[in-house]
């Protein structure tokens, strides 16, 4: 079945199965820096400075003006944990949602 038109119901699902993983794995121990974090950004904004300017005028400049401030703050205390992610789609104990084709599949137990 394709999804169409998700629904708030759709969203309490999801929101509800997110809430009850990260509560499962609140006590979980190790831990692994995230390299897609604020503290990544800039050694991939070096790499592809110098050619910024060829994308588009100024390109550069703002950049690393938004990267600055970004840095500067970036809220430092937020809550973390290790998690499974899977891009494209997310599931419950009934359902997969797949939010980049809107798809639903009904899991048969």
């Amino acid at each position: 079945m394709w999804m169409r038109r998700p629904d708030a119901g759709h969203c309490a699902a999801v929101g509800e199965a997110l809430a009850r993983m990260h509560l499962a794995g609140a006590d979980f121990a190790p831990r692994r820096k995230n390299a897609l974090d604020v503290d990544g950004w800039r050694p991939l904004y070096e790499q592809a400075a110098e050619r910024a300017d060829t994308v588009q005028r100024d390109l550069r400049a703002t950049i690393e003006n938004e990267l600055a401030q970004l840095e500067k703050t970036w809220p430092r205390d937020l809550p973390h944990g290790v998690a499974e992610a899977v891009p494209g789609y997310v599931e419950d104990d009934r359902h997969q949602y797949s939010p980049g084709t809107m798809r639903q599949r009904t899991w048969r137990r």
